[in-house]
């Protein structure tokens, strides 16, 4: 003899049933993912193996914090649609000559969108980690660094910076101290 399936399930089936039909099914990566993946550590690991520790670690940090810096502008420059001066000066406070870098870059490509969070980047990565690039040693700085918890908070708090501001624009924005402030905070 056979039963008929159960009409009234208990509280608990009940939330297990509901909390099954939430849940999202579980990301697993391509293989080629996984082949990337395993590229890039095996590029850090090799690049990593021709620098003391120690030095690597402590770039690793700064480029964390700068970082930090980049994503806090990015989110300001993603919520305006355009870099605002004062922004500018803010960062060309810190990065002397990026707005010359910057407007070097409109004159030589007129027509192309400017997306200065880019050119901060990659200010930083050439000013600021100029060793770790010569060196040939920066794909394990930024490896490390990505895997690093206070870089994984750096992105989720820029992630969600901008979908708030997106969605109720600030009167005004933090500066990038009480940003960092706001950061330490999470730890």
């Amino acid at each position: 003899m056979q039963f008929p399936e159960t009409v009234c399930n208990s509280p608990w089936e009940d939330s297990l049933a509901k909390a099954q039909a939430k849940t999202k099914p579980i990301w697993r990566p391509s293989a080629l993912q996984r082949r990337v993946s395993e590229v890039a550590r095996l590029t850090a690991e090799r690049e990593a193996a021709h620098v003391p520790w120690p030095q690597l670690y402590a770039v690793r940090e700064k480029y964390v914090e700068w970082e930090a810096f980049a994503l806090w502008a990015r989110a300001i420059e993603g919520t305006e649609g355009d870099f605002p001066e004062w922004l500018g000066k803010a960062v060309e406070k810190r990065c002397r000559g990026f707005l010359k870098l910057v407007a070097d870059k409109k004159q030589e490509h007129p027509g192309d969108p400017t997306l200065f969070w880019y050119h901060l980047e990659r200010w930083i990565n050439q000013r600021i980690f100029g060793q770790a690039w010569q060196g040939g040693w920066m794909n394990a700085v930024g490896y490390y660094a990505a895997r690093d918890l206070a870089s994984l908070r750096n992105h989720a708090y820029w992630e969600y910076c901008e979908r708030q501001w997106k969605h109720s624009k600030p009167a005004a924005y933090p500066s990038f101290q009480r940003m960092a402030e706001s950061l330490r905070a999470l730890q």
